[in-house]
């Protein structure tokens, strides 16, 4: 299995878009591999979709200290709503278990005595979708049917597969092997840096935990594993850590930039990869993409980017492009080493 690690230059600049035609790029060079792409962290998501059985993302509880409990199962179907509300919760509280296993015993659904969790886990729609989001802080309009969050808990993560629109979603309806659970491994309601909107959730993102599950779910494939990173490659994840720091975590993997074909890029390589490098960790290759609306500049950027003193590209995604515009990047990358490097000492 090989790991590509996609960040970018900044927030908006078009990582989605081209992370779903790498990985249809990759996936028709390989016909024969597993190719698939994940969003690990993912704000903008207002709610969840059904749930998968013994799953939960690997995030703490900052107030608790423990890790949240799996809801309990019934041999009942039940609503979307009751799952949201059951999935939502931090671990349930003596009466809670014990009403459950009473309306597990009489074939009713658990935790929803007198209607309580029916009431707090109301499933609305959310409208105004876009078919692709290109932002990785915030994916708004995503849409699927979804449920409230518990304000106790305040936690919009999801617990199954990606809601329709999402990041997540658009990653997965393009890829090929098996796919992560839950998708987004964290989600987050706030359309804001992933580290904010944990915070006001009262939840803790830890990258230790992210790379783990990945790292086990690459066990599963033969064959390529994407993973897109949420914002900047120096969007912060908590107080100490940023996705530049999820990189890390995830070697050995290649490392993909993703740069916007707009005013402002000559300046926005030359930071990141000065601050990458100060970090002890460049770079493998860097693309050019024009998911923007276009400017003035679109269109230079690529001859200007050398010309400045900045790294050749390794491919060049125009707006309405497809994954064949990729072609000279998969040969670099099929030619990639990918063994372990060592791992530089961050200064705080």
């Amino acid at each position: 299995m090989r790991r590509i690690v996609v960040l970018g230059t900044g927030t908006g600049v078009g990582k989605t878009y081209f992370t779903e035609r790498l990985i249809r790029a990759l996936a028709d060079a390989s016909p024969d591999e597993d190719v698939v792409g994940i969003k690990p962290i993912e704000t903008g998501l207002v709610g969840t979709t059904e749930e998968a059985e013994g799953v939960r993302a690997p995030a703490d509880d900052e107030r608790s200290g423990r890790h949240r409990r799996p809801s309990p199962q019934s041999p009942q179907p039940r609503s979307r709503a009751t799952d949201a509300a059951t999935a939502a919760d931090d671990e349930p509280s003596p009466r809670a278990r014990n009403e459950g296993a009473m309306g597990a015993r009489d074939g009713k659904t658990p935790g929803t005595q007198h209607g309580a969790r029916e009431k707090r886990g109301a499933t609305v729609n959310t409208t105004g979708a876009r078919d692709r989001p290109t932002s990785g802080e915030g994916s708004r309009g995503a849409t699927s049917t979804v449920a409230k969050a518990n304000p106790d808990a305040g936690s919009a993560r999801i617990v199954g597969p990606p809601p329709k629109g999402s990041d997540a979603w658009s990653l997965e309806r393009v890829s090929r092997g098996t796919p992560i659970r839950p998708h987004p491994l964290l989600a987050f309601a706030e359309p804001v840096s992933a580290h904010l909107a944990a915070r006001r959730e009262r939840a803790r993102i830890s990258v230790a935990k992210v790379a783990r599950a990945l790292t086990l779910h690459a066990t599963t494939l033969r064959g390529w594993q994407v993973i897109e990173t949420a914002g900047g490659a120096f969007s912060p994840l908590g107080p100490n850590e940023t996705n530049f720091d999820l990189a890390l975590a995830l070697d050995p993997s290649i490392w993909v930039v993703v740069a916007p074909d707009a005013l402002g890029v000559l300046h926005d390589v030359r930071a990141t990869l000065l601050a990458m490098r100060a970090c002890g960790r460049e770079p493998d290759h860097l693309v050019l993409c024009a998911a923007r609306e276009h400017d003035a500049s679109g269109g230079t950027n690529a001859a200007e980017l050398p010309r400045v003193g900045l790294p050749k590209l390794a491919a060049i995604l125009g707006r309405d492009d497809d994954s064949r515009s990729l072609a000279p990047l998969i040969r670099r990358l099929f030619a990639t080493p990918t063994s372990p490097r060592a791992r530089p000492k961050r200064k705080r």
